[in-house]
């Protein structure tokens, strides 16, 4: 089945209303998930990645974070457990995340620029799912990457093998979301679509009752906020952030506004930076 919207948060109702009316009982690791099989969501405009309901309380500034996180290359835990303490529950040694995508990515970016530099291709393809990968606490979820260059509209198609609808999807979609608007901006393109395909889409049961919440809130309590368009990949200066260091120059004020997004107090003073980028 597929999903589609143009704002986030109209694409996220529409996910928790089929998984709640549809789903099927599946166990996984003792806990009772509600799952569909094959789903596909397509957000038609990736600028409008920023998920805001009163309901689904985010963690903004490790949303900022993670994908950061990732653009740059990164498997640190410390950079993400000052944003998020519960990421260390995923390490195999404390010190790192074996599932990273960072360090998968970034190899591959050459690549994925020679293969765009023909508009029409099909083979823009990064691989993040290793075979045969050693037991871990933290397996990647995504495996795969492809980029598609069409009317200069830089598109985006997500393969995930396992998608926590309440727990992951809103993150996700940002993180990749935004790894397009790098791309997009490095090749002097525009954003089109981003799509998700997704092997197994679960809300575990446990988080039925708050999804059922949401969906009970009236849509006037919906919210659209995009994501401002980027000029490229985030240079070594944004990694001071993580390095604690104090560096911030030549960064143009988009990146700036992300830049206050990691350095804010509080996710909801991180939420009303990521406001201002939507004010005229």
């Amino acid at each position: 089945m597929t999903i589609y919207a143009t704002i986030m948060i109209h694409l996220y109702r529409k996910l928790l209303e089929d998984l709640l009316a549809r789903g099927q009982v599946a166990i996984a690791r003792g806990r009772p998930t509600r799952e569909l099989l094959g789903m596909t969501l397509r957000l038609g405009d990736s600028a409008q990645n920023v998920l805001v309901h009163p309901v689904r309380n985010l963690n903004y500034r490790f949303m900022v974070a993670e994908w950061l996180w990732v653009a740059l290359g990164r498997n640190r835990l410390a950079d993400l457990t000052r944003y998020n303490s519960k990421m260390a529950a995923f390490s195999d040694d404390g010190l790192t995340l074996a599932g990273a995508y960072g360090p998968r990515l970034r190899p591959q970016l050459p690549y994925l620029f020679r293969a765009l530099a023909d508009p029409d291709s099909r083979q823009a393809v990064a691989t993040i799912w290793t075979p045969s990968p050693p037991a871990s606490r933290d397996l990647p979820c995504t495996l795969a990457l492809q980029f598609l260059l069409r009317d200069r509209r830089l598109n985006l198609i997500v393969t995930m093998r396992s998608s926590d609808a309440w727990l992951g999807i809103p993150y996700d979609f940002f993180t990749m979301s935004m790894l397009q608007n790098s791309i997009a901006g490095t090749l002097g393109v525009a954003r089109g679509f981003i799509q998700f395909n997704l092997g197994s889409s679960h809300l575990y049961e446990e988080d039925a009752s708050k999804a059922q919440e949401l969906l009970y809130c009236s849509p006037l309590a919906d919210e659209q906020l995009a994501s401002p368009a980027l000029d490229g990949l985030p240079q070594e200066t944004m990694a001071s952030i993580f390095d604690e260091t104090i560096a911030c120059y030549g960064l143009t004020k988009e990146w700036l506004l992300y830049r206050r997004c990691l350095l804010a107090n509080t996710s909801k003073e991180c939420l009303e930076v990521l406001r201002e980028a939507n004010r005229p």
